[in-house]
């Protein structure tokens, strides 16, 4: 029977700090300065500390602390850094973002490998989603005429990341997604891709058609399922036929299409500015190679007084090529726990998740966001969890759009 899995969320400290950390990531998204995640924030590591005196040892038999010390090694680089950061001001600003956006992370990865509380997070997730949406909704409704609809996250690319990274945690085969999930999702993510006017959301169709295609091969399909696929593929190929003309127009009018297609033509003025942001991040890097100038030192040494809008260029400059190992260096720990010991339903996610992630950087500075470490968190929990689960001879359901989400 097909039905809608609903969340049982565990009603403990931990479960309740987990649902708590990842709708606050959702909805404050927007709000500028100390705002109600670092207050939760607050409270939940109050409670870590609590449980921490009465649980040593099992932090001590956690298999992802190497990943914590990396982590760590980070915020202590960036601390650091402050010595020889030229304005001072900017700098401390900017290592307060990265502290607790990493020790946020460190919290959701303990949590989740600690207590497993996949439910809390999914209720978080779709809460969480749910609000952005009908904000967003709510500005398209008092103002139609808006070109790319910005929501609570007030900024139009912040939006379509909040949902893509949503989609992507919702997918993980940890949380079992069936059809009404993945149905959900991709309608989300199609809002994204047609209002936010974002040219990240047209990135993610792509990869997720290849990753759909590549966990559909796991199993032999059934006649009927077979027939199903065939009549999709003639149904489809049939409204092409009849109404191509119509649908290209629909899709070259979609803003964020506009967008792209500008920018490859070399007509947008941010593909300039960023291409120039570049060569200058670069030339910042070539005079503090091994050290960075400091955090958040990019815009004010810049002549265009932005950020780089790309991070690979923002870590090199401001972290030196020592802060960018460090910081890579906890995606590496990842994605070798998934290829050496996880499923291959995991192992295939993360890596979907991983590569987007890497793509994603060259458009857009992340290193110290909530919505990224929240991704990050679930990708470590994936692969260690599911590490732990191969060795102890556990199963992983791996699970595909044609599995259904089921009335608990």
């Amino acid at each position: 029977m097909i039905g809608i899995r609903l969340p049982k969320v565990v009603f403990s400290i931990e479960g309740f700090s987990v649902f708590l950390l990842t709708l606050t990531v959702f909805v404050t998204a927007g709000t500028p300065g100390f705002n109600a995640f670092y207050f939760s924030l607050g409270f939940v590591i109050l409670l870590g500390v609590i449980s921490f005196v009465f649980h040593r040892k099992a932090f001590v038999k956690n298999k992802m602390v190497p990943v914590y010390l990396v982590i760590s090694l980070f915020v202590a680089f960036s601390f650091l850094s402050l010595l020889w950061s030229p304005n001072t001001g900017k700098a401390m600003a900017r290592f307060g973002h990265i502290f607790v956006s990493s020790l946020f992370g460190i919290v959701m990865m303990n949590l989740l490998n600690q207590h497993h509380f996949v439910e809390s997070l999914r209720l978080g997730l779709i809460l969480g989603i749910g609000y952005v949406l009908v904000m967003s909704v709510a500005e398209l409704i008092t103002n139609p005429y808006v070109y790319r609809v910005t929501g609570s996250a007030e900024n139009s690319n912040l939006l379509g990341l909040l949902i893509i990274s949503g989609f992507l945690i919702l997918i993980n085969p940890l949380m079992k997604p069936g059809v009404v999930t993945w149905i959900c999702g991709l309608s989300a993510l199609l809002f994204a891709t047609i209002f936010t006017g974002s040219r990240k959301t047209l990135l993610i169709w792509p990869a997720i058609l290849l990753y759909l295609y590549i966990v559909s091969q796991k199993k032999r399909r059934s006649i009927a399922s077979k027939i199903v696929v065939l009549i999709a593929f003639a149904l489809v190929f049939t409204v092409i036929l009849l109404y191509g003309e119509l649908i290209v127009d629909s899709i070259i009018n979609i803003t964020s299409v506009n967008r792209l297609v500008a920018a490859l033509r070399g007509e947008e003025a941010s593909v300039r500015i960023r291409s120039m942001l570049i060569v200058e991040g670069i030339e910042l890097w070539k005079e503090h190679p091994i050290l960075g100038a400091g955090p958040d030192q990019f815009m004010f040494l810049s002549s265009f007084q932005l950020y780089s809008h790309n991070n690979y260029i923002e870590l090199l400059s401001t972290a030196g090529i020592l802060g960018f190992m460090i910081y890579f260096s906890v995606i590496l720990l990842i994605l070798r726990r998934a290829a050496l010991g996880s499923s291959k339903a995991i192992r295939n996610y993360v890596f979907l998740c991983v590569a987007l992630i890497l793509i994603f950087d060259f458009f857009v500075v992340t290193y110290y966001s909530k919505y990224h470490w929240l991704l990050l968190s679930v990708l470590a929990y994936s692969a260690y969890s599911s590490s732990e689960g191969s060795s102890k001879g556990g199963e992983y359901h791996e699970t595909t759009i044609s599995s259904v989400d089921e009335v608990d």
